[in-house]
């Protein structure tokens, strides 16, 4: 069975596709999306969802500040920051 890993933690493609159908609900109505972009599993989860829905999905670092954060949303048109 393909599985998906971050780190130390791991998913299967499905239990990946269940996980970012569930994200996705908060996506509706959404068609460029920023992702903080950690290291992790959530990250993968979010920009999968918006693979699977035709939202553009735009990587946010974590470390990004403030004037940083809005620079990218404010350039790139997103209308909601997911973390």
């Amino acid at each position: 069975m393909q599985r998906i890993a971050v780190g130390r933690d791991s998913v299967s493609r499905l239990e990946l596709d269940e996980r970012a159908e569930q994200r996705a609900l908060r996506l509706s109505g959404h068609r460029t999306v920023a992702v903080v972009a950690h290291p992790s599993l959530t990250t993968v989860e979010w920009v999968h969802a918006c693979l699977e829905h035709d939202i553009v999905a735009v990587p946010v670092s974590p470390d990004a500040g403030p004037r940083e954060r809005d620079h990218v949303l404010n350039d790139s048109g997103a209308t909601l920051l997911v973390d």
